[in-house]
C-alpha cells in the first residue's frame, strides 16, 4: 500500500508538470527526465540516488546550465551532443554523483534547440522541489555513498558513445546521436559489476514499448495530459510484466511530446537500435571483454 502511495504521489508530480505546460503553453516546461528522476527517487528510492537530497538538485541543474551553453556553440548538432556527454561525465566525477538522469538534462537543451533560460530555471525549480521531498521521505540516510564511474569506466563509456555518434554520421541519422533514456540506462549498467543477459533484453524491450508508446499516443491523441494518463499506467503494467525497475522508462511518453518532427516519427526504431546498441556494447564489454 505505501509503494501504490508513492507512485500515485510521483505520477501527481509529473501531471502538474504537463498541466503547467498546457497551461502556459510552453513546451520546454515538460522535461521528461523528471519523470524517471521522480520515479527513480520517491517510487524506487534508488539508493544511489537519493543518498544526498542537494546532490538531487544540483547535478541535473548543472548539467541543464551546460547543456545549454553548448548549444549556443556554433558547431555541428554531433559535436554538441559529444561535448555534453564529457561535461557531464567530469561534473558528474566532480561532485561525486552518479545520478544517471543528469545526461538527459544535460542533452535536452541541444535536442529541443532550446535558447530561452527559462528551460535552466524549470529544471532547477524542479529538482530543487523533488530534492526537498527526497529529504521529507528521510531514505536517504539509509544510502551509502555509491562509487563513482572509474576511468576505465569512463574510457568505455566515451569509446562506445563516439563510435554510435561515427555511425549516425554514415549513415546520415545524425539526429539519432542521442536518445536521453537510453543514455541514462546505458550511464547506469556500465557501472555494475555484473550484466546479465536476461536484464538486457528486459531493459531493451522495456525502452522499445515506452517509446513506441508514446509516439503512437501522441499520434492518436492531441491532449498532452490524456497522454499522459494513458501512457504512464501503461509503462507501469509492462515493467511489472517485465518484472524490472527501470525509471527511464516513464520519460519516453514525455519525451514524445517535446521532440522535434525529424526525431518523432523514427522514435521506435531509432529507440530499439540505439538500446540494442548501448546496452549489447556493455554486456559484450562486461562478460566478454573485460573476462
Amino acid at each position: 500500500m505505501q509503494t501504490f502511495k508513492r507512485y500515485v504521489f510521483g505520477f501527481f508530480i509529473i501531471i502538474v508538470m504537463v498541466f503547467t505546460a498546457m497551461i502556459l503553453n510552453n513546451k520546454e516546461i515538460i522535461v521528461p527526465e523528471m519523470a524517471a528522476l521522480t520515479v527513480g527517487t520517491l517510487v524506487y528510492q534508488n539508493s544511489n540516488w537519493i543518498y544526498d537530497p542537494v546532490r538531487v538538485c544540483i547535478a541535473p541543474s548543472l548539467s541543464a546550465v551546460a547543456g545549454f551553453m553548448v548549444n549556443q556553440f556554433q558547431i555541428i548538432y554531433v559535436a554538441k551532443i559529444l561535448l555534453v556527454l564529457i561535461l557531464v561525465l567530469i561534473l558528474l566525477k566532480f561532485i561525486k554523483s552518479v545520478l544517471a538522469p543528469s545526461f538527459a538534462t544535460g542533452l535536452l537543451p541541444i535536442i529541443i534547440d532550446s535558447h530561452e533560460l527559462d528551460f535552466i530555471w524549470i529544471v532547477f525549480i524542479l529538482t530543487f522541489i523533488l530534492a526537498i521531498l527526497v529529504w521529507l521521505q528521510n531514505k536517504y540516510k539509509d544510502s551509502n555513498i555509491p562509487s563513482i564511474m572509474n576511468f576505465n569506466g569512463i574510457g568505455a563509456f566515451l569509446l562506445i558513445s563516439i563510435i554510435w555518434i561515427i555511425l549516425v554520421i554514415i549513415f546520415n541519422k545524425p539526429h539519432m546521436a542521442a536518445i536521453p533514456p537510453i543514455l541514462v540506462v546505458f550511464y547506469e549498467v556500465i557501472q555494475k559489476d555484473k550484466y546479465e543477459f536476461s536484464t538486457l533484453w528486459r531493459q531493451i524491450l522495456a525502452l522499445w514499448l515506452s517509446a513506441s508508446l508514446g509516439m503512437i499516443i501522441h499520434n492518436l491523441i492531441a491532449s498532452w495530459m490524456i497522454v499522459l494518463l494513458i501512457s504512464l499506467p501503461l509503462v507501469f503494467v509492462f515493467l511489472k510484466m517485465l518484472n524490472i525497475k527501470l525509471p527511464a522508462s516513464y520519460a519516453f511518453p514525455l519525451l514524445a511530446l517535446v521532440l522535434p518532427r525529424d526525431m518523432f516519427v523514427i522514435l521506435p526504431i531509432s529507440s530499439l537500435l540505439a538500446a540494442t546498441y548501448f546496452l549489447g556494447s556493455v554486456w559484450l564489454y562486461k562478460n566478454i571483454f573485460i573476462k
